[in-house]
């Protein structure tokens, strides 16, 4: 009888222990699944190459370049904390052409049910956001101190000319192209994407989320071409 129940407890630790690894293993794949997920689509990593892009490069030549900057990519304010983000912020002046990559979770979609009282649960792929730039510029340059004063400053919003999409397992990411941004070095303050929701756009009132993406008083970091990003700029063909 002991040698059975021996033989019992092997087989029962046995179990125990495949059962153990497979758990590990499954947390472990779900975390590498969600993570996988959340980075930017490989098709939405380069800049889209649009006619307006072209020219700029003509304009330039080898001289053509991009920039960006380290600001906040997730909203942090109380009505939209962790609901959107712009993990993707490039400037080309050559161009004058803003490219973000905007991105949400699809517990945003359920946020979203919850903040304005919808019946039924939107498709996460569904246009569910306006998404625009906000250029603010300077109106009396000569006197930087007043830019805390709203009447010193004047608003421009430009809405996107272009748009690629990807849906993955938990996000849903959008390349957006903006034209003619006048970014003027001791003009203007501050670029910001303004994100609101498509049933409740008053661009009178505070966007349901919003991020900076150019601040007068930051470093502007080069951006680096993708070896396939210049490819198609020196061969003129557009990639939108």
């Amino acid at each position: 009888m002991a040698v059975r129940r021996t033989r019992a407890g092997r087989i029962i630790s046995l179990v125990l222990r495949i059962l153990l690894v497979l758990l590990i293993v499954a947390v472990l794949g779900i975390l590498f699944w969600r993570i996988a997920s959340s980075g930017i689509p490989s098709s939405l990593k380069p800049i889209l190459i649009t006619q307006k892009t072209l020219d700029g490069y003509h304009k330039a030549g080898e001289q053509f370049s991009g920039y960006y900057q380290n600001q906040n990519t997730i909203t942090r304010s109380e009505r939209a904390y962790g609901y959107f983000s712009v993990p993707s912020a490039v400037i080309l002046p050559d161009a004058g052409q803003v490219q973000i990559v905007f991105q949400y979770n699809h517990s945003t979609v359920r946020h979203l049910v919850e903040d304005y009282h919808l019946d039924t649960r939107p498709a996460y792929d569904e246009d569910l956001y306006d998404v625009t730039l906000v250029v603010t510029q300077d109106k009396t340059p000569e006197d930087p101190n007043d830019n805390t004063q709203i009447e010193a400053l004047e608003q421009i919003r430009i809405h996107p000319s272009a748009v690629k999409s990807k849906s993955t397992g938990l996000y849903e990411f959008y390349r957006l192209v903006f034209d003619d941004v006048p970014i003027i070095p001791g003009v203007t303050v501050g670029v910001f994407v303004d994100v609101y929701y498509v049933g409740d756009v008053d661009y009178e009132q505070e966007p349901y989320g919003a991020l900076c993406i150019y601040d007068n008083r930051s470093e502007n970091l080069p951006y680096k071409f993708k070896k396939a990003e210049l490819t198609a700029l020196k061969n003129g063909q557009t990639t939108s």
